[in-house]
């Protein structure tokens, strides 16, 4: 998930996060292997989280977060398919939309009251096969959605989704980029009308690839693709937007560097110099927006460990804090512990994290898992 944090968020756009990460205890959500982990923000003290359990149930859940502590709700289901990938949005305090594949691109609403989620009637903005798949929220109503279909040569696709009340409908689907696409994807809403969607291009040396959108209702008027990295092999690939025209992508190329995007002219992308702040290539790579100079990472080391690190932006020039660890369970071979998931911020100085967290002996017991954490 990236939300449109520049206008979204509701907390301040140039907050200092210091260098500073405090972590709380860990809270399990999910005793079972639980895949494709997915947060975002619902209010100051409550975030939803969106995964598939070890029965190929695709499940959300909601958790309230008071300071660096955090609670889940009961999970509920909201597919019995197996799925391949799942991003959830939000839109409200009591609304999201959830995404997420399988031998279709579906949606559905997911309501909120207290800590149970309930959904509306499954979407289909689809009938292709899709492997990876990213939301942003566009308005209160609209999510840009790119997603890569399988069955169309694994080509680069992105639609506008439009949920006003508890049904989805969807707006003609644009092709973004022709060649092969793979590994995670990103999507950034960073106005109501202006959105970017980055990817591996393996049509084109799987270079890192973003391409811009205006957006004008449900219709997107689409940029050229352009390579942020020449180092073939990028993966991993995340975003978050920083100000209605930046955006910051981290990836995995020889390590793991950012960039910072900014998108001029409506639909040209340029690229900023790169960072590499971590050696070697993780199993996850989250990021999310502090501020307009800040923005926090996840993932994990060589070590198997969950390192988390703060990224100060200056122009288009990145800089990182050292690691912090917020998961030192490391184990290595196929049994370790493997942090992939997700990152958000609720406010200015409070965040959480979804994770897949090793808990015993063997590789089914990766665990949903979440944690709260203050900077400053």
């Amino acid at each position: 998930m990236t939300s449109f944090g520049y206008n979204v968020l509701g907390f301040g756009s140039s907050a200092n996060a210091g260098t500073l990460m405090t972590f709380g205890a860990e809270d399990v959500f999910e005793e079972s292997y639980s895949q494709y982990l997915s947060i975002d923000r619902l209010s100051a003290t409550t975030a939803i989280a969106g995964y598939k359990d070890s029965s190929n149930n695709g499940r959300c859940v909601i958790l309230t977060v008071d300071g660096t502590s955090i609670s889940a709700g009961d999970p509920v289901t909201f597919t019995t398919s197996a799925t391949k990938d799942i991003d959830v949005v939000a839109l409200s305090a009591t609304k999201a939309l959830v995404v997420y594949t399988g031998a279709d691109g579906f949606a559905r609403v997911v309501s909120i009251s207290g800590t149970t989620p309930s959904y509306g009637t499954e979407f289909s903005f689809t009938n292709s096969e899709i492997w990876t798949v990213a939301g942003s929220k566009l308005t209160a109503s609209t999510v840009m959605v790119g997603y890569t279909d399988k069955t169309n040569s694994e080509r680069f696709d992105a639609v506008v989704l439009s949920c006003p009340s508890t049904t989805v409908s969807a707006g003609t689907i644009v092709n973004l980029d022709a060649g092969a696409t793979g590994g995670d994807v990103g999507c950034v809403a960073l106005t109501s009308t202006l959105a970017m969607c980055v990817y591996k291009d393996e049509g084109n040396n799987s270079y890192g690839t973003a391409t811009a959108m205006t957006i004008s209702g449900t219709t997107i008027t689409k940029g050229t693709p352009v390579a942020f990295d020449s180092d073939a092999g990028a993966s991993q690939i995340a975003a978050a937007p920083l100000t209605a025209t930046t955006a910051i992508v981290t990836y995995a190329s020889g390590g793991v560097k950012a960039r910072v995007l900014t998108v001029a002219d409506a639909t040209t992308v340029s690229a900023g110099s790169a960072l590499s702040y971590l050696a070697g290539t993780p199993s996850g790579n989250k990021i999310a927006r502090v501020s307009d100079t800040t923005a926090i990472t996840m993932s994990n080391n060589a070590n198997y460990y969950g390192t988390a690190y703060i990224l100060t932006i200056s122009g288009t020039n990145v800089s990182s804090s050292a690691a912090t660890s917020y998961n030192d369970e490391g184990q290595s071979g196929a049994n370790g512990s493997v942090p992939k998931g997700d990152i958000i911020m609720l406010s200015d100085t409070v965040g959480a994290i979804a994770f897949q967290d090793y808990h015993g002996a063997s590789s089914a017991a990766r665990y949903g898992t979440s944690i709260a954490f203050e900077l400053g």
